[in-house]
């Protein structure tokens, strides 16, 4: 069985909360619109792909080393990108080298254990 997984950063209090206050101002404003999730969480994506069940453990591991290795990341909000169809917005991240990277170290480390043509698009 293959799973969808969204590999991604959690943002710090202060800005977790302020999507989720910026989401309920939205909501308020466009009910019909925008509906925030109860278990929604407000990240920052980095890779989205599939992974075999047989490899989840791998990918883990993966996931664990580097996130254990990195050191924290100081990221510019840039701008809301409101999805007319979504029902969703994101508050979108300035591309810097540090993200980059990350992301570059993320698709180098899991190539191998992961299935999606989106990986082999997203290749440097």
């Amino acid at each position: 069985m293959k799973y969808a997984i969204n590999i991604a950063l959690i943002p710090e209090k202060k800005v977790y909360d302020y999507s989720i206050d910026l989401f309920k101002i939205l909501e308020k404003q466009h009910p019909q619109k925008y509906i925030l999730g109860k278990n929604a969480i407000p990240h920052i994506t980095l890779v989205h792909t599939t992974v075999d069940e047989n490899n989840l453990e791998d990918l883990s591991k993966i996931i664990k080393n580097i996130s254990e290795s990195t050191k924290k990341l100081n990221l510019v909000l840039d701008k809301i990108f409101l999805g007319p169809k979504s029902g969703s917005f994101w508050l979108c991240v300035k591309r810097d080298e540090n993200i980059f990277d990350l992301h570059k170290l993320i698709l180098h480390q899991i190539k191998n254990i992961v299935s999606n043509k989106y990986l082999e698009k997203s290749m440097f």
